[in-house]
């Protein structure tokens, strides 16, 4: 199915009005959400006039950015879990040394751990850098909301809270003290900092941002490697590698009167990933008030999230099925692996490349 981009700015303007399924909005949280959901929107939109203009590094470039981002917006919405790890320091009492007794003490947790000991059962118990130091990681639930002083059971994600703790001047600029905005005291900057490399590893970092939708079950292992797929293919064109080299060649050669060009493709593949992604922000979004008392305006946003899922119907994302093409592929490529003797995995196997499983599926099944 060819993308609308008129009608996906009249999506976009209708957003507009989302604010108004937010009955009674939970400050900052929802406003946060609210502001997070329009930037990220706005850059999609940037995106599509960007590959009407032929600009489709760039576009590939500022995907990988909407895309990383909507995967924490995910979690503000679904994160009820998440991980934090806490630094242990050990006294040496029976030991010689700090590193003999922190030793002995990881060796002691950890059989009680194996021993099915409920008060060590969810830690991960590691070794610190520094020798009288054991780093005790657990699994955790947000922050319970109050009604009139009462606890509910509704939670509100920790990765909202996360949002606005992160300083990345303090976590990447800390060490530098001849700045104009030295945001910390430098007898204070070890806790500062070591504060915000945990912010940092356990929310920011991507791969542990995969981890986290990992422990809150909004994915299976399958839909992670298509995550992972996407987001690599992305990030071939943001830092530095042969592929933005590759794709500037390709598009600056002579077309010999190829029906479906690889500029035609890449335009096609850009648009596909501004619909998927204006869906999945406009589906979390939207999920996140579905007992508001706007009904009719929720039920309009419904049938526009699906409106663009059918628009990226041919786009095989983690959230969606593969086409008859795909399952064809998948078992070509298998009765290929087992004529030469290779292993067959079991499942659908995924082209990891997007733009050549694109221009193989026009070639198979042209719009």
């Amino acid at each position: 199915m060819t993308i609308d981009l008129s009608r996906l700015n009249k999506i976009r303007k209708e957003m507009n009005s989302i604010w108004r399924i937010v009955d009674i909005p939970v400050y900052p949280t929802d406003s946060v959400r609210k502001s997070y959901f329009f930037t990220e929107m706005d850059t999609v939109m940037t995106v599509t006039t960007m590959a009407e203009n032929k600009k489709y590094k760039e576009s590939l470039i500022l995907l990988r950015s909407v895309f990383e981002k909507f995967l924490y917006f995910w979690l503000m919405f679904k994160g009820v879990k998440f991980k934090w790890t806490y630094a242990y320091k050990i006294v040496p009492k029976t030991s010689s040394t700090p590193r003999e007794a922190r030793d002995k003490t990881v060796e002691s947790w950890q059989e009680l751990r194996k021993s099915g000991d409920p008060k060590y059962a969810n830690w991960e118990i590691q070794k610190g850098h520094k020798e009288d130091v054991i780093f005790l990681t657990n699994q955790e639930e947000g922050i319970y909301l109050t009604k009139d002083g009462v606890k509910t059971d509704d939670i509100v994600p920790i990765y909202n809270n996360m949002l606005n703790e992160y300083e990345p001047d303090i976590k990447h600029l800390s060490d530098i003290e001849n700045k104009a905005r030295n945001m910390i005291d430098l007898k204070n900057a070890d806790e500062l900092t070591s504060y915000q490399d945990q912010i940092y590893n356990h929310y920011i970092y991507i791969t542990n941002i995969f981890r986290n939708l990992r422990i809150n079950n909004l994915v299976d292992k399958f839909g992670l490697n298509i995550i992972r797929i996407h987001y690599n293919f992305l990030s071939k064109y943001v830092h530095p590698s042969k592929y933005s080299l590759e794709l500037w060649d390709d598009l600056n050669k002579r077309n010999y009167g190829s029906e479906y060009t690889k500029e035609q493709a890449l335009k096609e593949l850009v648009l596909f990933y501004c619909t998927k992604l204006m869906q999945l922000y406009f589906r979390e979004f939207i999920s996140g008030y579905k007992d508001t008392k706007s009904t009719e305006t929720f039920d309009k946003f419904q049938l526009m999230v699906k409106e663009l899922e059918e628009m990226s119907q041919d786009f095989w994302f983690f959230d969606n099925k593969p086409s008859q093409f795909d399952l064809i592929y998948s078992e070509s490529i298998k009765k290929s692996r087992k004529s030469m003797g290779k292993i067959v995995p079991e499942g659908t196997i995924y082209n990891e490349d997007p733009l050549d499983r694109l221009m193989q599926l026009r070639m198979y099944s042209p719009t």
